[in-house]
Formats: C-alpha cells, structure tokens, sequence
C-alpha cells in the first residue's frame, strides 16, 4: 500500500499544483475584471458630471472624453477600458484609479449634484476651488471616505455644510481621513470653531 502511494505521490502533485495554478488564475481575474468595473464607474462618473455642468463642451475638459455611446439609454455611458489618468486634473495612483482630482481655477459652472462621489473610494484629494459652482454641497460627499484635502473655496455654494460632513471639528463625519478643508468665499451656513480657522 505505501509503495502504491509513493507511486501515485507524482500523479498527486501534479493535481494539487495544477488546481493551486488554476484557483490563482481565477482570483487574478476576478480582482482585475473588479479593478476594470471600478475604473469604468469612476470614468463613467467623470463623464456624467461633465455633462451636467452649464459648459460642457468647455475645452479644458476636451481631453475628459468617452469611447462608447450606449444607444439604448439617455446618457453616455464610459468604456469599462476606458482611463482617465490622461486627463486634464486627474491623477490616479499605480493600479490606474483616480486619486486627485484638480480642476482649481478651471471656469467651471454647474454644480454637484451629478457627482457621483461613491465612484472615487481612493480619492484622497478634491479641489474645485475658484470656479463658478452653485447650490448646495451634496450631503453623499460623505462616500468620500479616504479623502484628506478638500478645497471647494472662492465659488457660490449655499446652504449649510452638510451634516454628513460631520460636527466641525468633533469628528467631520465620515470624511476621518480629511486634514484640510477649504470652504472660504461661499455662501454657507453654520460656525466653524475658531480653532479651525489657522
């Protein structure tokens, strides 16, 4: 019996490295078919706010282009393989997702109600400052939970700052990450401690 076994221990191997081979395969594809859906939802995101500004067709964003139309729906919908770290303010980090975005003194008008912050999850810095955006600052800016630097001075936001944001400075919500925030020259609503200020 044991020579038997000493026999088929080549036959064993091989099965056993084939399946290990083949199980590793399949988790590569897995995480890389999920890092392609996620850079789709950010590109997708990217596309959809553009589109809802005042001046779309504004040329600094000429470069924030898509590669497929989907003619069965309304809007424009990205290419799963479609990157934005080419464009004009995006900056992604090594594995292609988006981790800055900077469109400060851009002349942007609209607001943003169409951005879809959930796209970003490795966001870490926002900056629209000095542009013309409007309205409120969306309560699901919140998603934003890796994000450490938020600049969204010098435009004409109203309203309160959102309570997603948090109690400024207990705890600024679900937004743990953030170290600096930037809301100077808007027309909100609400105190920020002293302490806050330098």
């Amino acid at each position: 019996m044991a020579f038997s076994l000493i026999k088929r221990l080549p036959s064993i191997l091989t099965i056993f490295i084939v399946l290990l081979f083949s199980s590793n395969v399949v988790l590569a594809f897995a995480s890389n078919k999920s890092a392609v859906q996620m850079k789709g939802q950010e590109v997708d995101a990217l596309l959809k706010w553009k589109y809802s500004l005042d001046e779309p067709t504004n040329c600094l964003l000429c470069s924030w282009n898509f590669v497929h139309h989907n003619s069965t729906s309304s809007y424009l919908k990205a290419d799963i393989n479609s990157s934005p770290c080419q464009w004009v303010g995006i900056t992604c980090d090594e594995s292609g997702h988006v981790m800055h975005i900077d469109l400060s003194f851009s002349g942007f008008r609209g607001t943003l109600q169409f951005f879809n912050f959930s796209s970003f999850p490795n966001l870490i810095s926002l900056d629209l400052s000095h542009n013309f955006l409007h309205g409120s600052i969306p309560p699901h800016i919140s998603n934003l939970s890796k994000l450490m630097y938020l600049d969204l001075a010098v435009n004409n936001f109203s309203g309160n700052v959102p309570s997603e944001i948090g109690p400024i400075p207990a705890s600024i919500g679900n937004l743990i990450e953030l170290r600096a925030l930037n809301l100077r020259y808007n027309k909100l609503s609400g105190s920020i401690p002293r302490k806050l200020e330098s």
